[in-house]
């Protein structure tokens, strides 16, 4: 008789990795790793940035060295507008810049692409707890996990070079630099160049 485990099924199965998402009251710089397309287990198209932190503005939030995610779904009434902020930010766009695609949706084929050209990119971004719209009316103190949601801000693509001042003033070495964000000294070499 052939052995059955109790794990037997488990191995078809789609694996999920534990996320951290960002925390409410967060202020940090992120060094984008990736973002993809995707589907959530019920087959919602969505959008994945995975982030990880470089900098904390405070002593709230994200820890330094954390990695973060941001899933945009595109059954939530804010996809579009959100998905766009993170478009601006990563590729440093203004709104005339989605006037120029070859499609209607090109920039965003791009930047879930196999190329990644948003890898590597440092965002500063900015989360923030929102009381819904049902429980305004409740004192802070009788609000629950459920009666908030936290609102990520995609502020703005920040500089290698002011990235490179921003951490050397908040206290890390030239070693710790250059392992949170690789190749940053080619990366200001380059900017500097346009």
């Amino acid at each position: 008789m052939a052995q059955k485990s109790r794990f037997a099924g488990v191995s078809g199965a789609r694996a999920q990795r534990a996320s951290n998402y960002f925390a409410a009251d967060s202020h940090v710089l992120v060094r984008v790793i990736k973002v993809e397309e995707g589907q959530d287990r019920f087959n919602v198209p969505l959008v994945a940035g995975q982030f990880q932190v470089i900098y904390n503005y405070s002593d709230t939030g994200n820890k330094v060295g954390e990695e973060v995610s941001e899933v945009l779904k595109s059954t939530n009434v804010a996809f579009a507008p959100r998905l766009k902020a993170l478009a601006m930010a990563i590729g440093d766009l203004t709104e005339g810049d989605f006037d120029n695609q070859t499609f209607d949706g090109e920039i965003f084929e791009e930047m879930v692409g196999a190329d990644q050209p948003g890898g590597g990119v440092i965002l500063e971004v900015r989360a923030t707890a929102v009381v819904k719209q049902a429980a305004k009316s409740k004192p802070p103190e009788q609000l629950t996990e459920g009666d908030t949601y936290t609102r990520t801000d995609f502020i703005r693509k920040v500089s290698f070079s002011e990235t490179n001042e921003v951490l050397t003033a908040g206290g890390y070495t030239a070693d710790q630099i250059n392992r949170m964000v690789p190749s940053i000294a080619q990366e200001i070499e380059a900017e500097a160049q346009v």
